[in-house]
């Protein structure tokens, strides 16, 4: 499973600020979609395969009590920046409330604690332990740009 990236710990951090009300975050896990729709597949690629198994699993709801320090950050950050959270639509965020190096480490350390809660819905599936390293950035860097990371299984070489 690769790192995760920013968009749901945005949009968890984000809409709290707005609506003032944290969401339920469901982790979930699924396979076999790589036998319906592979990416390796050839023509018809947009016609999905049929009679394949896909397992879907959902975990309990990640307690509020791991979201809520980050969502407590994300104000802070936002006070600090002098930020009207609950006016978003009128102002847009500035730069530094999207791109600054505190907004950075906050996704990044929120976007673990999410992935690490999907690897236990992994494993309630009965899969085996996934490789450490697949959890990080650069083990992936030159998978998107055609390049292959030494010891790296890609999706697109497994046999169908």
């Amino acid at each position: 499973m690769r790192y995760f990236k920013w968009g749901v710990s945005r949009l968890i951090l984000e809409t709290t600020a707005i609506t003032g009300r944290q969401p339920i975050v469901i982790p979930f896990f699924f396979t076999g979609m790589d036998k319906v729709m592979h990416e390796a597949r050839k023509w018809p690629r947009f016609v999905p395969r049929i009679r394949k198994d896909v397992r879907i699993r959902f975990g309990n709801p990640i307690p509020g009590t791991l979201i809520e320090p980050f969502v407590k950050r994300w104000g802070e950050i936002c006070d600090d920046e002098k930020h009207n959270t609950r006016n978003v639509f009128e102002n847009a965020f500035p730069d530094v409330l999207r791109n600054g190096e505190r907004v950075r480490e906050l996704r990044n350390e929120m976007s673990s604690i999410l992935r690490n809660a999907v690897l236990g819905v992994r494993q309630e599936m009965g899969l085996p332990k996934e490789d450490p390293s697949a959890g990080l950035p650069d083990t992936w860097r030159h998978a998107d740009k055609g390049g292959k990371t030494p010891g790296v299984v890609y999706e697109k070489e497994r046999p169908l």
